[in-house]
């Protein structure tokens, strides 16, 4: 039996979110040096979790980045009078074609398992981590546009806010942070979309945790802002949901005031946000 190691190419848009899709599948043995690459031939299913995804630009890299690693595997395999440095490592391999950046696409921790027939072995997790892979989001709000998309925007539009709102930058120290749904008064009002009805409590709390280091960032801003959270929260779960709330709900961070919106708050919420903007216009 041969040790191999492998990793799981995802595509990742938000790292705040930490909503992703598994794209491909890289799978190395050193002693034999086999190197196999996989990845999806139709962005059409990336698509449909990741609304305004350029799925033309992500094919394109996807399918270089598999001509790359099929390259290097032939000449791996040709050049047994190792011209090209062994490698010692699968990362050793995937760090030379995808740098561990800012970048959408990102390779999973490697893994590790014991199998003879390395065609057979790719196949099979190709099928189980790529092909028949869900991601893990609950069946009515999948994704953060969701929570947006099927919750709180049908209010919005209900009561004439929507054409109200615009997307409103915030500089920072070491970034600028982009929140999509904004309007002003004295200070600006924005709104986030954001789920963490997870079918796991690791994702939910890893999702609450980079939460909090994007909310850090703003203690480095100088403008006031209000920001709400508009949740999809794990009501199933009320330890996990007071975890939610504890970490997130009424915080300040430097000069932005953060708030948690549930949804059974959202008609209610709503009502008062359209109140508040009246007001404002009426001055």
């Amino acid at each position: 039996m041969k040790t191999y190691e492998y990793q799981v190419l995802r595509y990742l848009p938000d790292r705040v979110s930490g909503e992703f899709v598994n794209v491909g599948l890289v799978l190395f043995q050193a002693e034999s040096r086999f190197v196999k690459a996989g990845f999806i031939r139709s962005v059409s299913r990336v698509s449909s979790f990741f609304p305004g995804l350029d799925g033309r630009n992500l094919q394109r890299r996807l399918r270089h980045l598999e001509a790359m690693l099929e390259d290097y595997a032939d000449r791996l395999n040709i050049d047994r009078q190792v011209r090209l440095e062994k490698p010692t490592s699968l990362e050793s391999i995937t760090n030379r074609f995808l740098v561990k950046d800012d970048t959408a696409l990102q390779f999973s921790e490697v893994k590790y398992g014991l199998d003879d027939d390395l065609e057979l072995t790719f196949g099979e997790l190709y099928d189980r981590m790529v092909e028949n892979y869900t991601p893990e989001v609950s069946e009515d709000i999948r994704t953060d546009y969701d929570v947006w998309k099927k919750l709180y925007r049908p209010l919005f539009e209900k009561r004439n806010i929507t054409n109200r709102l615009q997307t409103h930058k915030v500089t920072t120290a070491k970034d600028v942070i982009e929140f999509p749904y904004a309007w002003k008064n004295e200070i600006w009002h924005c709104y986030e979309p954001v789920t963490f009805d997870l079918k796991k409590a690791d994702s939910v709390k890893n999702k609450v945790y980079r939460w909090v280091g994007r909310l850090d960032e703003l203690r480095t801003a100088d403008e006031p802002i209000t920001l709400q959270l508009l949740a999809a929260l794990p009501t199933d779960d009320p330890e996990l949901m007071a975890f939610v709330l504890d970490k997130l709900d009424n915080k300040v961070f430097g000069s932005a005031t953060v708030s948690v919106v549930k949804q059974q708050e959202a008609e209610q919420f709503t009502q008062q946000v359209q109140e508040e903007i009246i007001e404002h216009e009426t001055k």
